[in-house]
């Protein structure tokens, strides 16, 4: 299969490839291969395309990698910043209205049907989203275990 493109619609192909495999891969200890591979096979035609700029070669995994800076040329650390942003607020979203809808309705979560159970989410999702967007975190608290010290101990000198 052969593929036309030009230089720029190369390195926009670059880009979302980079990105893919680094939503992907980016929290895995080990990548998963076919992902990398498929990055590294796109980023050895960047000389050929005039954009050598782009990759550099890994000697030491034998493969080609996308520059040290590649975030940086194309754009896309901001990109990958508010995808953050947005993701970890979202889950975090998520993730405190389902511990309230459990801590709300204990056990009689597990008889509500799937409708019932979104419905209810959704609201408080609402709920945090709303107050996350007019004040941020700042009304957030965490409230730790109480901490007690170890016992001093008598020291000699």
């Amino acid at each position: 299969m052969n593929i036309e493109l030009t230089k720029k619609e190369f390195e926009l192909l670059l880009q979302l490839v980079y990105t893919g495999n680094w939503v992907i891969n980016s929290n895995r200890r080990q990548p998963i291969k076919k992902f990398d591979d498929l990055e590294s096979k796109l980023f050895s035609l960047c000389k050929t395309a005039g954009l050598d700029r782009l990759a550099e070669y890994d000697q030491r995994h034998r493969k080609w990698i996308p520059a040290r800076d590649f975030e940086d040329q194309t754009g896309l650390a901001e990109h990958i910043d508010d995808y953050d942003e947005y993701t970890a607020m979202d889950v975090l979203i998520h993730r405190l209205a389902e511990r309230d809808l459990h801590e709300m309705y204990g056990s009689d979560v597990e008889h509500m049907s799937r409708e019932e159970w979104n419905t209810k989410l959704e609201e408080l999702e609402k709920r945090y989203a709303e107050e996350f967007e007019q004040h941020d975190l700042r009304h957030l608290r965490l409230s730790f275990p109480t901490y007690t010290a170890p016992p001093e101990r008598n020291h000699r000198h």
